[in-house]
């Protein structure tokens, strides 16, 4: 009898434990603490909680084998409150409210994201960008109504492309936010009326941040309104989003960024990450990490360009081809047009504990074509 009641328990708190586990909480601020409808609680975010809480969508079975609990609070933003939660939701919260974020609970939000915390924060206007404002992202500029379409590292970033699908284009309603090139997050989305960022993605420490310049990119105003399925543009952002920010992203082992360019093995993996620093004697002496510039816009996926001194001149070009059934090895070509010296690395990403592929120019050297197909081990 014993034993089983101790076999008993032990299976209760694994069911429990892997429950546990597979539970998402979400935190949102409630609508009745700033008298507003674009929280997760709110009348414009109606079909936004019934996505996310749709267990095709987000559920054991679903497309992301997580269930969503969503958490609506008014109490104040603490450590201890924000320790419950793996994601945070900030809707178009006006900075002007009696009851508006204090520079504590700010600060709260910084330190639980620096300690590994992911949050979404939607930033519509100057007069709603305090949360944005303190992760370094002021509001730059604002227009109307507009298209937001996928840009530059926008492509093949699970943000964007994950899970649910693809997004290249979404709508957006009513003020319509755009950041400055400057902030240092990476633009995923740009403004189609003035090419702006209007959508930034960034680390800060152990966690991540996403900044949207409309509330209204994942609020009932532009997603797909006639079923709590996954369906338009603007679903696929939503719970792209999500998921990436959970971990939850079937792709991209690679994260692209201003110096770190993604090329995939199997499309959406982000299996090869490549990067590339400068040293030279020339301008005086220069150096620092050369900006990537990804190709998947255009369709060349498998390779993309690296600027050293300007962004408008390109230094080097490279691709990295699958070569396994030829040689048993990914093949890297490139070809640089600069004297500089510089030191080129490639990491595979998925196959854990392969060493690097690093290349070493000497500076004032022309290297020559590089044609390496023996570069990285397929296994």
């Amino acid at each position: 009898m014993r034993l089983r009641f101790v076999l008993a328990l032990l299976t209760l708190l694994l069911v429990v434990t892997t429950s546990d586990a597979q539970l998402l909480r979400i935190g949102s601020i409630a609508a009745a603490r700033f008298g507003g409808s674009w929280t997760l609680d709110g009348g414009a975010m109606t079909e936004t909680r019934s996505k996310l809480e749709n267990d095709a969508n987000f559920g054991i079975g679903g497309t992301v084998g997580r269930d969503i609990e969503i958490v609506d609070t008014e109490a104040a933003l603490s450590a201890l409150l924000l320790a419950d939660f793996n994601i945070v939701f900030i809707g178009y919260l006006d900075d002007a409210d009696a009851k508006a974020f204090t520079a504590d609970e700010l600060d709260a939000l910084v330190a639980w994201v620096e300690g590994g915390g992911d949050i979404l924060i939607t930033c519509d206007d100057d007069d709603y960008d305090a949360v944005c404002a303190r992760f370094g992202a002021p509001v730059d500029d604002q227009t109307g109504d507009a298209l937001v379409n996928t840009s530059g590292a926008g492509f093949g970033h699970p943000a964007l492309q994950g899970p649910f699908g693809e997004v290249r284009q979404v709508i957006s309603t009513g003020d319509v936010a755009t950041f400055s090139e400057t902030t240092g997050g990476l633009a995923l989305m740009r403004n189609a009326s003035n090419g702006a960022p209007s959508m930034l993605v960034g680390q800060v420490g152990g966690g991540r941040v996403v900044l949207l310049g409309d509330v209204d990119m994942i609020s009932d105003y532009g997603l797909y309104t006639f079923s709590d399925s996954i369906f338009s543009p603007n679903d696929l952002l939503l719970g792209n989003v999500i998921a990436w920010l959970a971990g939850e992203s079937s792709s991209g082992a690679c994260l692209p960024s201003a110096t770190a360019l993604c090329i995939d093995d199997l499309p959406g993996d982000g299996r090869f990450r490549i990067t590339v620093s400068y040293d030279t004697v020339l301008g005086g002496g220069l150096s620092g990490e050369a900006l990537a510039v990804p190709l998947a816009a255009v369709g060349a996926d498998q390779g993309g360009l690296f600027t050293f001194f300007d962004p408008t001149n390109p230094e080097l070009l490279l691709k990295v081809l699958n070569g396994c059934a030829i040689t048993g090895h990914y093949w890297v070509y490139f070809s640089a047009g600069t004297n500089a010296g510089f030191v080129l690395t490639i990491e595979d990403l998925v196959l854990g504990g392969s060493p690097p592929y690093v290349y070493t120019n000497l500076d004032l050297t022309a290297p020559p074509a590089i044609q390496d197909i023996y570069a990285l081990p397929c296994s």
